[in-house]
């Protein structure tokens, strides 16, 4: 059992360590993808892979066939003009698979990006480039068939040809396999090739699939036939057909991972460095510690508590888009916990948080109080929705007195052993004291045992979070596809699911009404208790370039960072 002792911020904030990035930590753009446009890549990538050329009209198109790549030996034209020997980044927690189908995207990325290409790539400005395929798009006016044109020549690592019927066979496996299946392909009804044409056809609508074939979801992330035969290599060896491969016998898991150039990559000019080197490092002052002597150059995991310590190092310091914190009211059958099964407790719950204080004392200055589900900016972010909850115990202490619980009741609630986690669920458990819930926190090892916690339903309540996605993607998670680890007892709410059917076959611009009155809905329910959202803190040292983050933009991956 773990409790907050005190309130005062500088108590809780001295505990703070990177935690961010374990979960999805990238934005996503708000506006849908229109149908009916196919998008073509550049053949050439200068510093990330190629960025997309203007859309055409033209569904399925015959691919264009990529330039040839130089000649040279990888690494001797950089994206810097410069060939580095090593890229060491630090890692809060160690990913939970190298099986990029099994993996929690996040932390999980910067291990897999780097030895498993995607059919697409997500840039750092959330737009997205063609890496395996070179031409993408929604083929039938109704966000129901997507299709992907693989690159001609391309090869796996140990040299074996990846053309479509390898992409489709490694799509396939996801969609049966896949860690987040259930959220993001639930509607999936079949995947196959047309050639070097992969075609996905969808039952119902589903927007944002390129985000889901993306870098960033790694549900792209294509595995070569020795992979798929025997899926439990990958914990040890990397089955992609990346710019690098996974040493091996360099690598100790859960601690450091070395990866070197594959020399079967299509494109050298992506491979910066001779080496990268990923470190599992969990305290954030470890990390600038390590960074002023050299031994890191570079993470995405610090929090607005290390902004000021980062700086007097001399690091080079950004923001990026980072994730929303949140209380996730699970078990609303009450199953385990019978008061959570009443709409009012969930909704006291809700007014008894001071959001600001608790964001301004465990996340720093880089947080600011969340209120709803969908981030500020977002699609289907409404305003009026932050109105619903605000801080009022008094409120709060009413709603129970009218529940079937007006004298309190125990809890027992899971939180990652992360900061940022364990400090949330300490400072959320002082302020359900406060309105007679009585508290017991079981603190996970680290996210991913705790998100194997949440699929099992072993607690009512979880502290967790997720990156800001689009609202097709957030609701994957927490509406749609009961029994994932969001939505662990299959909470369905029949109005909700007719709103969000009718808004996915539309344009962005017809859909955002409707995603707003979905979220209203959801708030309404009180599913969840949002807490915070927080930018993650960009650092590196002086010899690294790429770590710039556009205006809102998401944490570089290994492939952005080249030498200066």
């Amino acid at each position: 059992m773990s409790r907050l002792s005190s309130r005062r911020r500088g108590v809780v904030l001295a505990l703070l360590s990177a935690s961010l990035a374990v979960t999805s930590a990238s934005a996503s753009p708000a506006a849908s993808k229109k149908p009916t446009t196919t998008k073509k890549a550049t053949a050439t990538p200068t510093a990330a892979p190629p960025t997309t050329a203007a859309p055409t009209t033209v569904a399925g198109a015959t691919p264009t066939t990529p330039a040839a790549a130089p000649a040279t030996a990888a690494g001797k034209k950089g994206p810097s003009g410069k060939i580095g020997d090593q890229l060491t980044i630090a890692i809060a927690a160690a990913p939970n698979s190298l099986n990029p189908a099994l993996a929690n995207v996040g932390t999980a990325n910067l291990n897999i990006n780097p030895t498993y290409a995607s059919m697409l790539y997500m840039n750092k400005d959330r737009s997205y480039s063609g890496d395996i395929a070179e031409k993408w798009g929604y083929t039938d006016g109704f966000n129901e068939q997507f299709e992907m044109t693989v690159r001609a020549g391309l090869k796996f690592a140990d040299g074996t040809p990846l053309d479509g019927a390898a992409a489709s066979a490694s799509l396939n496996y996801y969609l049966k396999n896949g860690l987040n299946r259930t959220a993001w392909l639930s509607n999936v009804s079949s995947i196959t090739n047309r050639g070097n044409v992969v075609v996905v056809k969808m039952n119902a609508p589903t927007p944002d699939l390129e985000r889901v074939f993306s870098s960033d979801k790694l549900a792209g992330a294509i595995i070569s036939p020795a992979g798929l035969a025997d899926p439990n290599k990958m914990a040890t060896a990397s089955y992609g057909a990346g710019a690098y491969v996974l040493d091996s016998g360099a690598s100790t898991p859960g601690s450091s991972y070395t990866m070197v150039p594959n020399k079967n990559f299509w494109n050298p000019v992506q491979q910066s460095w001779k080496k990268i080197v990923i470190k599992v490092v969990p305290d954030s002052n470890a990390v600038i510690q390590a960074m002023q002597t050299g031994q890191i150059d570079y993470s995405s995991q610090l929090t607005g508590a290390n902004i000021s310590a980062a700086k007097s190092a001399g690091l080079n310091i950004d923001l990026a888009a980072g994730a929303s914190f949140f209380a996730l009211l699970a078990d609303r059958g009450g199953e385990l916990t019978p008061a959570i099964g009443h709409l009012k407790v969930r909704q006291a719950m809700n007014f008894a948080l001071d959001r600001a204080a608790i964001c301004k004392a465990v996340l720093g200055d880089a947080a600011t109080p969340m209120y709803q589900m969908q981030a500020a900016g977002m699609d289907g972010y409404d305003p009026e929705i932050d109105k619903m909850y605000p801080f009022d115990v008094n409120k709060a202490k009413k709603l129970m007195s009218e529940s079937l619980f007006p004298t309190g009741f125990k809890l027992s609630i899971e939180a990652a052993n992360q900061a940022g986690f364990n400090v949330l669920g300490q400072a959320v458990a002082q302020q359900w004291k406060a309105i007679g819930i009585d508290v017991d926190i079981t603190n996970s090892p680290n996210v991913p045992a705790g998100q194997a916690l949440h699929a099992a339903k072993k607690f009512s309540v979880y502290i967790t979070a997720n990156g800001l996605n689009s609202t097709p993607l957030l609701a994957g998670l927490h509406i749609f596809s009961p029994g994932n680890r969001y939505n662990p007892w299959g909470s369905v709410d029949a109005g909700i699911n007719d709103v969000l059917k009718q808004a996915f076959a539309l344009p962005q611009a017809d859909a955002e009404k409707l995603y707003r009155k979905a979220w209203r809905q959801s708030a309404e329910l009180a599913w969840q208790a949002p807490i915070c959202t927080s930018q993650a803190v960009i650092a590196s040292t002086k010899g690294i370039s790429g770590w710039e983050v556009p205006n809102g933009g998401n944490p570089p991956s290994a492939m952005d960072l080249f030498p200066s």
